[in-house]
């Protein structure tokens, strides 16, 4: 059996480890695809200690797949030791085999310790035959080239091996790894006297290079020759071998070894190793490449976590080399889980996900790179948000009838709610989910309650309870069943949409009533959102108009959407002396406070937009939108004074609760009313002492604002028109997502539209290309409210006869010119067969090679009009006929890019374009695309990256991987880094997008077929080449060159002129 030895290439050498030494690497066969038994031996420095392990790595393309414990063994310093697959029994080493990896580890506490500076031997195949049988062997890789088996372990060495596999008929020859220096020890051997004689003409024969001994700047290159020769290695970082090389030419042998030294750390080099014998016959390898290694650990920058959710959060960070990413994180700085990705690579994103709301998380990342240098992060933080109870329910109203209260109710928009519960009592309202007695829990949003006794005032707090079983702080009502002498309008059942209804006396808890309690029962019973005033200051008349047009779209959205007649018959029967009644309850009970303590609107504060943003109030009024969310806290510190029992809060017609959130904070979530107008915001505290104190302030629900065109005399809201917000202090696009809210945000079906948005400038763009701006988008918000009034007209389109008419128009052209560019071409190739032909068959081939010289003309002309033809054919024209200087002008590219759908080349609208720093992956810009798929970006010299999102899309195109142009798109991009070196240029490349749902989408006939005449085109272009080249060799005078120089000039030029520079 022919053995071969390989010899190691030292991985990468961190500063924890060390480098196993004295490699020597044997194999029974280095033939592709055959079976081999191989044998490793190396010192091991650090040694190996019970409980440690050491991993062999092949690579992929051996098959290991046949191996057991029982085809391995493993001894150090000639002791064998004893195997099995686990530590279960007394041996001394468990083995496994996954996949491409061997895994030995020491058992503990079988005597199996291997000393640091052991001679370690793993033995894999048939010659496994100490503690192994040795049935089954290796299987080498079927194509031939360089593969590596690596080292690594916990017992703390690395290194790496270099195995050359060499196709089935190179001859297979023992080779030993030289200890000598450069040399390898070989004779002098003059030529005179050499192995070879002066009639040898065959090469050397060159085989089993290696490369081994790398380092950051040296490493040694090895091979052999079948006869005695000299040496040469031609070395650089491209195929070229720039570099000086290194050669031996008067020491002749058969083993060779040269080291390179002055290498660059990390930097992959090409090497191709010469022999030549005495008698000057020489031989040379093909290209070879290694890499040196890098001690460097990677640079961790940029750090940064991203898209904080209740459960969830990304990580992000940059390397200035491609790494592998892990983050280590837990509740504690000891961690305690991690997440990792096998992909190297600069910028980095990993999202931890299953994490606890409200919790404060530590984390860490680790960069490895390609060498195992690793790097970590300083300890970092963050809290995930905390899962808010949901926000009360809104516009709760009561009809009263005889032994029946008819309630309903609007739910908040909160996507985990569950349920709504109504609780009661009849001497005060329920001040938690366990107080009082439970009427109704389900997810609706009415409710008839009969049965109940007329006369008694039942007050009820109505709670809404999300998936987390949390609860709302209870928005509250009172009602007091009583005769009518008519019937009451709820008593038409069919009407209510099968409401839930009770008709047995439920029994409530009914405490001593105090009079105090019954003075404040009214004060929350409004049933219609209805403001003090409808004077709203001074406003434009657009804002007016906008007003009106709310007020009416509410409207008609509330007879439209209400599911039962409970809602409709509350909303129409209320009577007017009942609203009056609970006005001047409200108003009365402000002056009615009992208590000696001092509370004032400083202990008042209101946030939205997930809290994000407080307002403010100005000159004593509080701003705000309507039908949003609203939270609201009071401060109180409690004393021996006073005790609170619960603090009760009315907007509108609506009352709550404050929750109690046992730091003196009194807290709700609730929705604003939907009219624009002046309300009284009313805190009303309840004592133990039976005192009561109130605190008033102002609310303005303000109008949203309007998008609208004008026709002749009339303003036409603009329903669902998307409108992007830029901030222009960062000129990017505004992330809305933070602030529970969209960008872009489609406009209302009445043209409305509104954010509440942090305090600055911003710039609003129109999303399509049916409307534009008359007046400014610029807007300066100062109250945290963005109610643009926008006013627009609308871009005439053109009528689709018209677009039919153009592309008829331009089809005639082209298949014209293709017919005729069809003939052109036949003609004029059959008369250059002719033509030929004759070149042949007549001794003159001057005289043949002079009529042949028109016909290359004419074919340059028709190549001409080929590559011309599906352009534009006028411009084409222009460049080619009049000023020469005209001939280098470049036709100028469109000044956008495209996002388009990769497979029926559609442009895709509504995709946002993130343009990053590329270094930091630092967002710079964002574009929203336009009907047309189109976008650009304004830049500055340097380095940056594009990232496109678009729902139901895949970005970056694996349909169109690596394609640079396709059909009707050029410079397609991939994600790849651009780099830009001049100031003002503009990015605007083409930007595939596969579909999700490929299937979906089929790529139009028309596109088809004009990919297939793009070959066709280039194929034709190049005739007039092919002839004028053939006539130059028949005839090699000064005019045929020209003519063939010509026809490449020809062709340069035209495809210059057709094809659109790079951007």
């Amino acid at each position: 059996m022919t053995s071969m030895i390989g010899v190691m290439m030292l991985a990468a050498v961190p500063a924890y480890a060390s480098t196993i030494t004295d490699v020597v690497y044997e194999a029974s066969s280095f033939e592709v695809g055959s079976a081999s038994n191989q044998t490793l031996v190396f010192t091991t420095l650090s040694g190996v200690l019970e409980g440690q392990t050491m991993i062999f790595t092949f690579s992929d393309s051996f098959t290991l797949s046949q191996l057991t414990e029982d085809d391995i063994d493993l001894s150090h310093d000639g002791a064998d030791l004893t195997t099995a697959s686990n530590c279960t029994g007394v041996e001394q080493a468990s083995v496994s085999i996954v996949g491409q990896i061997l895994t030995v580890e020491l058992c503990s506490g079988d005597q199996g310790t291997i000393s640091a500076g052991s001679t370690v031997r793993l033995e894999i195949g048939t010659n496994a035959t100490s503690s192994g049988t040795g049935i089954h062997t290796i299987i080498n890789p079927f194509s031939t080239g360089t593969f590596f088996l690596s080292v690594s372990g916990t017992f703390g060495d690395s290194g790496s091996i270099v195995i050359p596999i060499t196709p089935g008929t190179q001859k297979t020859v023992t080779a030993t790894v030289p200890s000598q220096d450069v040399g390898g020890g070989g004779s002098q051997i003059p030529p005179e006297s050499g192995g070879g004689s002066p009639s040898d003409s065959l090469a050397p024969n060159i085989c089993c290079v290696v490369v081994s001994e790398v380092t950051e700047n040296t490493a040694t290159i090895s091979w052999q020759t079948d006869e005695s020769a000299n040496s040469y290695v031609d070395y650089g970082k491209t195929t070229d071998y720039e570099l000086v090389g290194l050669s031996q030419t008067e020491i002749f042998q058969m083993t060779h070894t040269l080291s390179l030294t002055n290498l660059e750390p990390g930097t992959t080099y090409h090497i191709r190793v010469r022999s030549q014998d005495d008698s000057g016959n020489e031989a040379a390898s093909s290209d070879y490449t290694f890499v040196t290694q890098d001690i460097t650990s990677p640079v961790i920058s940029s750090l940064q976590v991203q898209d904080i959710s209740e459960t969830s959060a990304r990580i992000v960070w940059t390397t200035d080399e491609p790494t592998k990413s892990q983050i280590f994180y837990g509740t504690t700085s000891a961690y305690g889980s991690s997440v990792y990705l096998d992909i190297f690579e600069e910028v980095h994103s990993l999202l931890l996900t299953n994490l606890s709301p409200g919790t404060l998380y530590y984390f860490a990342v680790q960069a490895t790179d390609v060498f195992l240098n690793k790097s970590l992060s300083s300890d970092q933080t963050f809290t995930t948000l905390v899962n808010e109870p949901p926000t009360n329910i809104f516009e709760l109203a009561v009809i009263e009838g005889d032994t029946i209260l008819s309630y309903s109710w609007k739910n908040p928009q909160d996507a985990d709610i569950l349920g709504i519960q109504m609780r009661c009592r009849t001497d005060k309202y329920p001040t938690s989910p366990t107080d009082g007695t439970l009427v109704f829990d389900e997810l609706t949003e009415s409710f008839v309650w009969s049965g109940r006794e007329n006369g008694t005032s039942y007050y009820c707090t109505f709670y809404a309870y999300d998936q987390a079983l949390q609860f709302s702080s209870g928005a509250i009502i009172i009602g007091t069943p009583h005769e009518t002498q008519q019937a009451s309008p709820v008593s038409d059942e069919s009407e209510i949409n099968e409401p839930v209804t009770d008709d047995q006396d439920i029994p409530l808890e009914d405490e001593s009533k105090s009079d105090q309690a019954e003075e404040n029962s009214d004060s929350g019973q409004e049933t219609k959102d209805e403001p003090l005033s409808t004077d709203t200051g001074s406003q434009t008349t657009s804002d007016q108009e906008s007003s009106t047009s709310q007020e009416e779209d509410h409207d008609s959205q509330e007879e439209g959407s209400e599911g039962n007649g409970s809602s409709q018959l509350i909303q129409q029967e209320t009577s007017d002396s009942q609203e009056e009644k609970l006005q001047e309850n409200v108003s009365s009970s402000v002056k009615q406070s009992s208590s000696s303590f001092n509370f004032d609107s400083a202990q008042t504060r209101f946030f939205v937009a997930n809290r994000m943003i407080e307002l403010i109030p100005k000159n004593d009024v509080l701003h705000v939108l309507g039908t949003k969310s609203l939270h609201v806290e009071f401060a109180i510190q409690e004393s021996n004074d006073y005790v609170i029992d619960y603090i009760q809060f009315v907007f509108g017609s609506n009352a709550y609760l404050l929750e109690d959130s046992e730091n003196g904070l009194y807290q709700a979530d609730i929705i604003t009313p939907s009219k624009p107008g002046i309300y009284p915001m009313i805190f009303t505290m309840f004592f133990h002492q039976a005192d009561v104190e109130f605190v008033e302030i102002t609310a303005q629900v303000e109008t949203d604002g309007f998008i609208f065109i004008e026709n002749k005399d009339t303003t036409q809201a603009v329903a669902g028109l998307p409108v992007l917000i830029l901030d222009v202090q960062t000129n990017t696009v505004w992330d809305a997502y933070v602030f529970g809210q969209s960008n872009p945000l489609t406009s209302s079906t009445s043209g409305q539209i509104a954010w509440y948005i942090p305090n600055g400038m911003y710039e609003l763009q129109i999303v399509g290309e049916k409307y534009r701006l008359i007046d400014t988008n610029s807007f300066s918000v100062t109250d945290a409210l963005l109610r643009p009034v926008i006013k627009l007209e609308e871009i005439p389109a053109i009528l689709p006869q018209q677009i039919n008419q153009k592309i008829d128009q331009v089809k005639e052209i082209i298949v014209t010119q293709a017919q005729e560019t069809k003939t052109v071409i036949l003609k004029q190739a059959k008369v250059a067969q002719e033509t030929l032909e004759t070149v042949r068959e007549i001794p003159a081939v001057q005289t043949s090679t002079k009529v042949a010289i028109p016909v290359v003309v004419t074919t340059a002309a028709a190549t001409t009009t080929v590559l011309a033809s599906s352009f534009s054919l006028f411009p084409f024209l222009q460049y080619l006929f009049t000023s020469p200087l005209l001939f280098w002008h470049r036709r100028k590219r469109m000044g956008y890019g495209t996002v388009y759908n990769a497979t029926t080349k559609a442009p895709i609208d509504l995709a946002i374009v993130r343009l990053y720093q590329s270094e930091n992956h630092k967002l710079l810009q964002s574009r929203v695309t336009d009907k047309g798929g189109r976008f650009f970006f304004l830049v500055s010299p340097g380095r940056y990256r594009l990232e496109v999102k678009k729902p139901e899309f895949i970005f970056p195109s694996d349909y169109l991987r690596g394609v640079k142009q396709d059909v009707v798109y050029t410079d397609l991009y991939h994600q790849e880094e651009i780099i830009v070196k001049d100031s003002g240029a503009m990015i605007t490349p083409n930007i595939p997008l596969d579909p999700k749902e490929p299937e979906k989408y089929q790529t139009p006939a028309a596109i088809r077929r004009l990919k297939y005449l793009r070959i066709i085109q280039r194929i034709v272009a190049s005739v007039g080449m092919m002839v004028s080249l053939i006539i130059f060799i028949l005839l090699p005078t000064i005019f045929t060159g020209l003519i063939f120089i010509g026809q490449i000039l020809i062709h340069l030029l035209v495809r210059r002129l057709a094809i659109p520079p790079k951007p």
